[in-house]
């Protein structure tokens, strides 16, 4: 997996891949919480109901895991407040799309 969300390739699900971009959502805040608080709150929202909703079936309870791209103190300035929810299979590279794997 990519370590930076610069770095991530978009590719058809139907083709093998080894993550899949399940959710996305912008911080509102105005000053930069932190690296910490923020890929906490990402690791909470990622893994909450947009995954089970995603996934249809809990975090705690799925074979799949879960990448989280957060912003960076420099690209928080640049105005770069997006976190990106990414969902994997530790088994490897999948083919189709994860959505409904209820796994």
């Amino acid at each position: 997996m990519p370590t930076k969300a610069s770095e991530i390739s978009t590719v058809d699900c139907a083709g093998q891949h080894v993550g899949e971009v399940y959710a996305q959502q912008t911080l509102d805040d105005v000053l930069f919480p932190g690296r910490s608080q923020t890929k906490d709150r990402a690791a909470d929202w990622c893994t909450g109901d947009e995954f089970t909703d995603f996934v249809g079936t809990g975090f705690g309870g799925s074979s799949l895991d879960v990448v989280t791209y957060v912003p960076s103190k420099e690209s928080w300035a640049a105005k770069d407040r997006t976190v990106s929810c990414v969902v994997t299979d530790p088994a490897g590279p999948t083919t189709g799309s994860l959505a409904h794997a209820y796994r």
